[in-house]
């Protein structure tokens, strides 16, 4: 038997903390997905809290009205790894329709202090739903056109790195780009953090997965995915990766990388996409944690044993590239 493209690390194993974190969530989750306001601006400010700038440099700019946050390490942890340059392009998640929070700008500060020679391109995207997907994944792909043109010149490798909605775009709009030119510009990896793969959402597991999700539930993520995808049909390619030719992919070695865990009502929908790769033939290491919830390595700012050894696992990867 051939030996799959996709290499797939499960883990198991919840802590006590984990365990109390989830247990505290469950009973509140309806309030914590209450919509907040609507995002008017094309490219909100992000807010870079003063703990994150010690540890880190952190760079505002903007790229066609877009802005950019570079961060670099003041101290970064010695590594065995290439002295290649990287640039990690990181699009966040927050259903579409919310900036990158201050647990995404933790997590980019953790990933950079273990990526030397590597600088963090944090981007802030247009939001539903005043910029729904038709409108947004243009001006991304001019944005991201020009990084890629920005680090050839530097002579860098690229990552594009996204976690669930944000995962949902670093998968989309590459493959959507291919769609229409082959020979398009192209990271040399995407690693997907809990990714939002299908917008139809109607994968039949996720009713008995949403019984212990401890922070999504399927009516918070179907109103997401419409906000998202306006007029577009929910298995647009452009909108659902799951949808979408993965050749490609594999045709230009493009390694895709992701991690996905138990307890989260996307995991099922990802993890058909994880095999769709596998027969396409694409590259790429996955890290499946039982008894996770969405994006768990987000909760690495309160000290979690699951979130750190997590995105050890990341930065390893991407360490690779």
């Amino acid at each position: 038997m051939e030996k799959s493209t996709i290499e797939v690390e499960y883990r198991s194993g919840r802590s006590v903390p984990m365990f109390l974190l989830q247990k505290f969530l469950r009973p509140i989750k309806s309030q914590l997905l209450k919509a907040g306001k609507t995002v008017e601006e094309e490219s909100p400010e992000i807010k870079i809290p003063d703990r994150a700038r010690k540890r880190c440099h952190v760079a505002q700019r903007r790229v066609d009205g877009i802005l950019i946050y570079d961060f670099t390490p003041r101290a970064p942890k010695p590594s065995e790894h290439s002295d290649k340059q990287k640039r990690v392009l990181y699009l966040a998640g927050g259903g579409w329709q919310l900036p990158a929070s201050s647990q995404h700008v933790f997590l980019c500060a953790d990933l950079v202090e273990q990526m030397p020679n590597t600088t963090l391109s944090l981007i802030s995207y247009p939001l539903a739903p005043n910029y729904p997907a038709a409108k947004s994944l243009p001006r991304l792909e001019e944005i991201l056109l020009q990084l890629y043109e920005d680090a050839a010149q530097a002579d860098e490798t690229v990552a594009l790195v996204g976690d669930s909605a944000g995962g949902n775009i670093v998968l989309a709009l590459p493959l959507y780009m291919l769609s229409k030119d082959t020979n398009a510009p192209l990271p040399k990896a995407i690693m997907a953090l809990s990714p939002s793969t299908d917008l139809r959402r109607q994968n039949p597991m996720m009713p008995a997965v949403g019984k212990h999700d401890p922070l999504l539930t399927i009516p918070f993520i179907k109103m997401t995915a419409e906000k998202w995808r306006g007029q577009l049909d929910a298995f647009d390619p452009r909108v659902s990766p799951l949808a979408a030719d993965l050749q490609p992919l594999a045709d230009r070695d493009v390694h895709v990388h992701g991690i996905t865990g138990t307890y989260d009502v996307l995991c099922p929908d990802a993890t058909s996409f994880r095999n769709r790769l596998a027969e396409a033939g694409v590259k790429g290491k996955w890290l499946e944690w039982d008894k996770q919830m969405h994006v768990w390595v987000l909760t690495e700012r309160y000290g979690l044993r699951e979130a750190r050894e997590g995105l050890e696992w990341i930065a390893h990867i991407l360490n690779e590239i």
